[in-house]
Formats: C-alpha cells, structure tokens, sequence
C-alpha cells in the first residue's frame, strides 16, 4: 500500500531513495516481490511493464477492506505521473506512440495528455493535425527572461555599490583604528552650502 502511494505521489528521485533504495523500506519491498517489480519498472522508464503488473495486482486490491474503495483514484494518479515522466525528456513525442507504451489508441492517449496539459502537469502543446506532443517554446523563453531579470538585477546591484563607494570616497572616509573591541560603523548627515554631503565615520573597538 505504501509503496503505491509513493508512486502516485513521489517524484522520481524521493521514489528512489526513500522507497526503492531507503533502509527502511527496501526490507517491505522485498517481501512483496510484484509490487518491488513494478516501483523498479517504474524507475526504469518501463511504464508498459510497471502498468501491466499493476492490472494482475489490481483485483487483490480491490478486495482490501482499506485500500479497495481508493483503487481508482490511486491508479489514475499513478498512470498521470508516469505520462508526465514518460514525456518529461522529449522535446516532442509521437501521440501514437506514447498510445503504444500506455496501451491505448491515439486519439485517447490525446485526449489524457490533453487533461494533464490543462492541469499544468504537462508544460506542452499538441499538433492535432501530426499528432505530435511538443514542448511548451515559452516555459524555455520564460526561463531565459528569468534569467536575464536575475543577471540584470544583480548588475545593478553591483553599479549601485560601485556608484555609492564613489560618493563615500568623494566625501571622505575616517577611520578610527583602536585596541580590542568589535567594530561598528557610525553615520552621520551633515548640511552643507552646496547640499548634503554623507559622512562615515568607522571606528573599530578590537
């Protein structure tokens, strides 16, 4: 039970170490050697062998007086995140194609992509005509654009420290070397005829 929510829930890297390969969970998984199977196959990109031993192990379930009435939801989450995985990788994919892995027709494998597009668990868009999934050009444009706003701010915080050492220095720095003590830093505005000049005043108690 627990190794089927970590596959409907986890990410590829929690699913690996907390489950497949976690101290705690490892011994679980080798006492039930069809549901270890199918979270290998899971991790292995096998998603036709994992969905397929996930159906021989489905009437058991249902039978579970915990489990069985949450058998569908679990499942169909389970299938979603092995689409998003399966595509994650690919620049763009075969519908028909992905049909095949998942044992479904072209035009169903497009309608449940099309779901998990909506649902933002799929950043992509798809070409009816070709039935072709591609991935979303703006999620890589607005990654770029993030990019270029982290650089930009940074420069500007440097440009403005530069700018602003400029100003100090052109005021006049003081420095106040003593003995002992932590050092501070003082500032103090004076007016002056010709407008307001900053001076620093550093005195170091070492």
């Amino acid at each position: 039970m627990g190794a089927l929510c970590a596959l409907a829930t986890m990410d590829r890297q929690a699913l690996r170490t907390q489950v497949a390969e976690g101290s705690s969970f490892k011994h679980v998984l080798e006492v039930v050697p069809p549901v270890r199977d199918l979270v290998h196959d899971f991790l292995r990109s096998r998603y036709t062998a994992c969905l397929a031993a996930l159906d021989k192990i489905r009437p058991a379930l249902e039978l579970d007086m915990y489990l069985g009435a949450h058998v569908d939801v679990l499942y169909a989450l389970i299938r979603k995140r092995a689409i998003v995985q399966y595509f994650s990788p690919f620049d763009k994919v075969s519908l028909a194609k992905m049909g095949h892995v998942f044992g479904t027709s072209e035009t169903e494998m497009e309608d449940e992509v099309s779901a998990l597009i909506v649902e933002d668990k799929i950043q992509g868009r798809i070409d009816g005509h070709n039935k072709v999934l591609y991935a979303s050009e703006s999620d890589i444009r607005s990654e770029a654009f993030s990019r270029a706003l982290s650089t930009a701010s940074r420069y500007e915080e440097n440009a403005h420290a530069v700018l602003l050492r400029m100003n100090l220095t052109r005021c006049g720095y003081v420095y106040d070397v003593r003995d002992g003590g932590d050092e501070a830093m003082e500032m103090r505005h004076e007016t002056y005829e010709g407008g307001m000049a900053s001076v620093i005043a550093m005195e170091t108690d070492e």
